[in-house]
This record gives C-alpha cells, sequence and structure tokens, in this order.
C-alpha cells in the first residue's frame, strides 16, 4: 500500500468505530492516525474521545454515535457518506450491521483487538463491494484495505501491549509500511507538559468493580505519599464525586471534571499517575505521563497503557479463579509504594539523558 494516495484521485472517506472504552478509542485512534497519514480522510465516532477532538488537529471530525438504540434510517443516512467503514466488535455496529442496506453493509469491516472475531462477521471483500466509487484504482485500494482488516483479530505479539499490537497490525496487515504507535493527540499550547512534577493523580475507580482495589487502600497511599513529599490528587468521574467526597471528608483534594478534556488537562500538567486497569490509565500513557497500574491479572500485559512508562503492580502468582474479589489481598499498600518508586527512578534517569542529549 502506498505511504500517500496520489492527489488526482478522490479522497477516500473512511469513518472508524472503537468499542465503548476510553482505552478502546485511544487504540483505534493509532488505526485513525495512520491512514490519515496515508492521504485518507478519518471520521471518528465515539461515545467519549469526541470531547478531545481539539487534541486531534488532523482527524476530519469526531462524532458522537452511541446509543444502541439508534434508528436504522438515521444509522443509514449518517454513514452512507463513506466509502469505508471500520468498526470494532464492541462497537454499536455489531448490534446493528443485519439491519443495514446491502450496498451500506458490505463496505463494512469488523476488527478486534483480543479475541478471534465470530464467522458470520467475517467477509470476502472485492472491489465490486465498493460500487459507490467511480475510479477502479480506489475500488482496488478499498478492497485490500478490507481483506486486510476483515476476520483479523490482533493476536500477534504474544506478551506485548495492545498498543504495539495495533501499529503491528496497521503494519504487517493492513500494509501501511511506515505504521506508527502515535495517536496524534496534541496538547493545547496554553497547557504545560508534567508543570507540577510532584503532583500524582490517583484514580482509584474503573468500569467493573471487580478491576478496583479497595477505595480505604487507595486513602492509606494517597497519605504515605504526601508523607514522602507527593502532592497526592484524587481524581473520578462526575457521578462518582459525591461518593467519594464523603469518603474523603475534605482530607484531601478532590477536584470536580466536567469533562474529559479537562481531566486530559489536569492530568496532562501532573508529574505521574496511579489507578486500576481502566481508560485513565491509558490517557496518561498517551499523554506520556508516566502511570502505575494495579492490576488484577497477574503477568497480563496485553491491557498495559503502552505509550510511555508504565509499571504494574499485581498479585505475585496466578490465581486459580479468575474472577475472584479477593485478589488486592496480595497487593499491600507498601508494594505500591515500592513499585512507585521504582517508576519514578526509571523515568528519572530516562529524562535526564534525553535532557542531557539536548
Amino acid at each position: 500500500m502506498p505511504n500517500k494516495t496520489k492527489k488526482s484521485e478522490s479522497i477516500i472517506k473512511i469513518a472508524l468505530m472503537p468499542a465503548r472504552g476510553l482505552g478502546d478509542s485511544l487504540l483505534f485512534l493509532i488505526l485513525a492516525n495512520n491512514l490519515r497519514r496515508c492521504g485518507y480522510e478519518i471520521s471518528f465516532y465515539s461515545n467519549n474521545i469526541y470531547e478531545l477532538q481539539s487534541w486531534f488537529p488532523n482527524i476530519s471530525a469526531f462524532k458522537f454515535l452511541n446509543s444502541k438504540e439508534q434508528s436504522i434510517s438515521d444509522l443509514n443516512h449518517e454513514l452512507s457518506q463513506y466509502d469505508l467503514i471500520i468498526a470494532d466488535t464492541g462497537s454499536i455496529l455489531r448490534y446493528k450491521c443485519n439491519e443495514l442496506p446491502k450496498e451500506l453493509f458490505c463496505r463494512i469491516v469488523f476488527i478486534n483487538m483480543e479475541n478471534q472475531i465470530e464467522r458470520n462477521l467475517i467477509f470476502q471483500y472485492s472491489p465490486d463491494n465498493f460500487s459507490t466509487v467511480k475510479q477502479q484504482a480506489v475500488k482496488d485500494e478499498l478492497s485490500r484495505i478490507a481483506n486486510a482488516a476483515g476476520g483479523c483479530s490482533i493476536g500477534a505479539l504474544p506478551g506485548h501491549p495492545l498498543v504495539n499490537k495495533m501499529a503491528f497490525f496497521c503494519r504487517e496487515i493492513v500494509g501501511m509500511q511506515e505504521s506508527t504507535c502515535y495517536s496524534g493527540m496534541v496538547a493545547p499550547d496554553n497547557l504545560t507538559y508534567r508543570k507540577y512534577s510532584k503532583r500524582v493523580t490517583i484514580h482509584p475507580t474503573s468500569s467493573s468493580p471487580r478491576r478496583n482495589w479497595p477505595p480505604d487502600r487507595y486513602i492509606s497511599l494517597a497519605r504515605q505519599l504526601k508523607v514522602l513529599g507527593w502532592e497526592p490528587v484524587m481524581c473520578v468521574a462526575p457521578n462518582e464525586w459525591d461518593e467519594w467526597n464523603e469518603k474523603l471528608k475534605g482530607e484531601m483534594e478532590l477536584p470536580k471534571f466536567t469533562d474529559l478534556k479537562s481531566l486530559a488537562s489536569f492530568m496532562y500538567e501532573s508529574g505521574y499517575m496511579i489507578g486500576n486497569d481502566s481508560g485513565p490509565g491509558h490517557l496518561a500513557s498517551c499523554l506520556k505521563i508516566p502511570a502505575l497500574i494495579v492490576w488484577k491479572k497477574f503477568n497480563d500485559r496485553r491491557w498495559q497503557p503502552g505509550w510511555f512508562f508504565t509499571e504494574l503492580v499485581s498479585s505475585p502468582f496466578k490465581i486459580p479463579f479468575v474472577h475472584t474479589y479477593y485478589w488486592y489481598y496480595l497487593v499491600p499498600v507498601k508494594k505500591v509504594i515500592k513499585q512507585f518508586n521504582f517508576l519514578v527512578k526509571k523515568h528519572a534517569k530516562y529524562f535526564s539523558s534525553r535532557t542531557a542529549t539536548k
């Protein structure tokens, strides 16, 4: 595949639809950025990242489309403008695709970042699938992209984070030779990177209670970090603020974030991040903020944030019962403190070497 489409050809419009999670959206933005670098016009549909659209200047459009109640006629009208639609099997298209008109259905490609794809979502694409396109060369190109992505779970590079797997997918499967892990995110000029280097954003929640290290341990962690000279700040979603305000009782800072943009801005100017396996950890990594993730699963690095320095702290061995609620008994506060200190030293060494070479 060429790295740039010829200017004489019509611009190819591609829509991308990740799964619901913030981490899923950030990973899909690697694909978006690589396709954009090849000359395609990209529209990105998400229930969360669209709030950060000004941070991705090279994406043509960010749009909100998340409800399973979306009518078929509206969905058809929305998607008919694109030459190709690439969707995660966790997106709303998974539940709507069979109801769409055939001429649109045959332009939808499903991929999955973790598991094998169901057989009924795997197709053989030909240039005839893209009958709305006039130029034969463009039809052929769309067919190549569709067949590269369709039916392919990103299962390569065992033991590597999905950030690396997505870049591998772009390069080796889709055929974009100069693919990168970069998401295309650019922080606004009015923000200063790691301005408050001693500030540690602590995100103690996630979408699943089973992933969460207990609240009392996060509070104990924050207290100990404060004694060590750090400035811990609890960061939670707006609907969690009242609950955590009651837990903290004014003991430490608990800012109110109205949207994802305000959280990203706060995190970008912080020195470090600590939290569970959840979207904010991926966001911190994407912003090049060193992160420590309190991990439920022993030695499972697939969902480790992979853009920048990230350390995991988990139980010292694999627990037989995968869905146990008691994994955190094997992750004491002192172990998290120890791993955080390791992260700080590791990043400091990297930062000093980078400064010395400037």
